[in-house]
């Protein structure tokens, strides 16, 4: 157990979590759980945010935000599909403001140097 923790950040709640206004950090099974199915789950969704329909890449970058919220600093695994995605999105209106905050709350999970 104290290697889950130690691995997940258990003990306490990141000081980043400040940045991000009204969200609370996820409990631990939850987040372990996203993290394990992150990279099966992400393509497809990824793919969904370049489909024609509205809706579908409205709810798809609803659902990033989430998985990105969850996974917390795991996701830089996959930044550069990640960033390029929303990339894409913030060029379209309907998109742009839930693409800002994906992208702030991905910034609050990678390292500089990365």
């Amino acid at each position: 157990s104290s290697g889950i923790n130690a691995e997940y950040g258990a003990a306490e709640t990141p000081v980043y979590y400040g940045v991000l206004e009204g969200v609370r950090r996820p409990r631990l099974g939850c987040r372990i759980l996203v993290t394990r199915h992150l990279s099966k789950v992400l393509p497809g969704l990824l793919n969904d945010l370049n489909t024609w329909v509205d809706e579908t890449r409205i709810k798809s970058v609803r659902l990033l935000f989430s998985l990105l919220l969850f996974s917390e600093w795991q996701s830089t695994q996959h930044l550069e599909k990640i960033l390029f995605a929303l990339y894409k999105c913030s060029m379209e209106p309907t998109l742009a403001e839930q693409s800002t905050r994906c992208t702030q709350t991905l910034a609050q999970f990678v390292q500089p140097k990365i």
